[in-house]
């Protein structure tokens, strides 16, 4: 870590008031900017302070093997979803809520038992055996920034991995077995087709992004807990709102989700 406790307050402060209806900023100011993964999850723990609520959840990105080639890679990014931002589809949304969202159709999956803390990190088949159902998800992405596409991985991290809000469609209660990252989906903004699935190394293997999100939380002393919802990261290709007013995830053949924004 290179940021002292002040540091580290100031760029929540910075970030909280960006959330909280204060200007946008292109980004925290150098001086107060995460250099490592310590500097980023310290703020990212200052700023939830700030942000309060319960977690019940928690949304991952950069878990693509894609993502290893982005400038400043850190490693997965993990965020926190409280209570009162998972929310079942159909859902509503307001617009006044959010600034600049961006939509991600993903898998997550619903936790049936606890994976404490322990000394030594739980095997894959161990985290799989903890799940209760896998779950389609929409993430609505609404951050800090202006821009999240300039940001630094970092600063999206310190930025609480930029979660709003997640809404959570139909569990995919006999889902051992399916080939989770091959769903086909189609993403539709006012019925018109904006995205679909993302594949190859661009797309995440949604078990391997729980094992790792296991042992982080585990590592870092809350642990998953049964009830929370984990959502993996993008499975098809990230699109800004704009003016739409009515999202739809199709995951094909599987079931769907719905946002309204008023």
């Amino acid at each position: 870590m290179t940021l002292d406790a002040s540091q580290i307050a100031r760029a929540a402060d910075i970030l909280a008031a960006a959330r909280g209806g204060a200007e946008l900023v292109d980004d925290l100011p150098a001086d107060c900017r995460p250099d490592d993964l310590a500097d980023a999850e310290a703020i990212q723990e200052a700023l939830n302070a700030h942000l309060g609520g319960a977690v019940a959840g928690y949304k991952l990105g950069f878990t693509a093997p894609a993502a290893k080639q982005l400038p400043g890679y850190a490693g997965p990014m993990l965020g926190r979803l409280f209570a009162g931002r998972i929310l079942a589809s159909p859902a509503t949304i307001a617009c006044a809520d959010i600034v600049n969202p961006v939509i991600e159709a993903e898998i997550g999956y619903r936790m049936a038992q606890d994976l404490p803390p322990r000394d030594s990190d739980y095997g894959e088949i161990e985290v799989l055996e903890a799940v209760d159902s896998a779950v389609l998800t929409i993430e609505v992405v609404s951050a800090s920034y202006r821009d999240i596409f300039k940001v630094a991985p970092l600063g999206l991290i310190a930025d609480n991995g930029v979660a709003h809000s997640l809404v959570v469609g139909p569990d995919v209660i006999v889902w051992q077995g399916l080939d989770l990252a091959g769903f086909a989906i189609e993403l539709l903004f006012d019925g018109t087709r904006v995205g679909e699935e993302l594949s190859g190394a661009a797309r995440c293997e949604p078990a391997s992004a729980l094992h790792w999100a296991a042992n982080r939380l585990a590592a870092t002393g809350s642990g998953l807990k049964a009830g929370d919802i984990i959502t993996t990261g993008a499975a098809a290709a990230p699109a800004p709102l704009g003016d739409a007013r009515t999202v739809v995830a199709n995951f094909i053949g599987v079931g769907e989700v719905t946002i309204d924004f008023t």
